[in-house]
């Protein structure tokens, strides 16, 4: 048998149980209603929903999770993973009537979360394309009625950081050419031109 203090006399169990298992059975309560919310949300989603309504069922359950995802995203997902989608809800709706309630949550909850895992890996990876800087010394408005162009023309683009002389612009590497052609035609100009308006 050891001296000293039980585990709960300690610093440490004074944590563990004023602070921690509050938290985590906080943590299990809130799981538990979004589990449950999940389960309402595709009840209501599933039996209404047409193939051109795939990606709204992902969005829409995301909603209802409290969960922050970008629609716009969404809708540039490829084809190939619409059916992953739809399937989804059909097999949890399969599921639900065979086994009990949680069960079914849970799982439904779990495949949820790996279709949006997989959707999330794809747009990395469509992302994950090479980005080259267009241009490091351009400062407003001249950038900005650069990035504007830019966008109308359909070529991605991002401000990433700063050099020693202004913010950097990048181009996605497949679109370089296009974007090289754009910045050409003002690229002898000063920023502060009143061509690009004001600052």
């Amino acid at each position: 048998m050891a001296n000293g203090p039980e585990f709960f006399q300690t610093i440490m169990g004074r944590t563990f149980y004023e602070g921690t298992m509050p938290r985590l059975v906080k943590q299990l309560e809130k799981l538990n209603e979004n589990i449950e919310k999940l389960v309402e949300a595709q009840k209501s989603i599933v039996p209404t929903a047409q193939p051109g309504d795939k990606i709204k069922v992902i969005v829409e359950k995301a909603a209802v999770l409290g969960e922050k995802l970008d629609p716009s995203e969404l809708a540039n997902t490829s084809q190939s993973m619409q059916p992953v989608m739809f399937s989804l809800t059909q097999e949890a709706e399969e599921e639900e009537r065979d086994i009990d309630f949680g069960t079914a949550a849970s799982a439904a909850f779990r495949r949820a979360q790996s279709t949006l895992e997989e959707m999330r890996l794809k747009m990395e990876t469509d992302n994950a394309k090479r980005w080259v800087v267009l241009c490091k010394r351009t400062e407003d408005p001249k950038l900005g009625w650069l990035e504007k162009t830019l966008d109308g023309h359909g070529i991605p683009n991002r401000r990433n950081g700063f050099s020693f002389h202004g913010p950097v612009l990048e181009v996605r590497e497949d679109f370089e050419g296009k974007a090289q052609r754009i910045l050409a035609l003002v690229d002898h100009m000063e920023d502060d031109d009143v061509i690009f308006g004001e600052r």
